[in-house]
């Protein structure tokens, strides 16, 4: 079975709720790194109550201008 990853913008938690049962997430406008970090830890918080102390692979994948290169 494919993976199936959910989309949403920063600051709009339906669909980062959503995307928790799911096998990942594709922020969409993010203007600051801040944004992906409270991102991730709403994701991480909510899938710790979805898969009870076991945390199954997820994925997190964000798009960057062409010839931007992922900053530490």
């Amino acid at each position: 079975m494919s993976p199936l990853w959910g989309a949403g913008m920063p600051g709009n938690a339906k669909p980062i709720r959503r995307a928790a049962r799911l096998d990942g997430f594709f922020p969409a406008n993010l203007g600051h790194p801040d944004h992906l970090a409270e991102i991730v830890g709403s994701l991480t918080e909510l899938r710790q109550g979805l898969c009870q102390g076991r945390m199954a692979s997820y994925d997190i994948a964000v798009g960057l201008p062409y010839g931007v290169g992922p900053a530490a």
